[in-house]
């Protein structure tokens, strides 16, 4: 079995907020907009990435792919490009093979 293991930086979508609520929560604020968000009537809420990869192959720490933020058609038609969000790498795990107790964790079961 493979796994994409990513790690995305909300931070890098632009205007968004952090914010704390009077109770002290922490909640993240993403433009809809600027991220290209797209939001159903069913209530959905979907933020739509590319994951390409490395043109030149395995960079530092494996990492092997590139997430960038999925503008839109007519934006990148205007030759925009959508912010880099993260790296990912391809994990492969075989029936023989135990993953590292820190890895464990991050891994869904199914």
């Amino acid at each position: 079995m493979q796994i994409l293991k990513a790690n995305i930086g909300l931070q890098k979508i632009e205007g968004v907020k952090v914010f704390e609520s009077k109770t002290g929560e922490k909640f993240v604020a993403i433009p809809v907009k600027a991220a290209n968000i797209f939001v159903s009537d069913k209530g959905g809420i979907y933020l739509n990435c590319d994951i390409l990869e490395n043109k030149k192959g395995e960079a530092q720490y494996g990492n092997t792919h590139m997430i960038t933020l999925d503008i839109g058609k007519d934006r990148r038609g205007a030759g925009e490009k959508g912010a880099i969000l993260g790296n990912c790498k391809t994990l492969t795990i075989g029936q023989s093979q135990k993953l590292k107790d820190d890895q464990e964790d991050d891994i869904i079961p199914f």
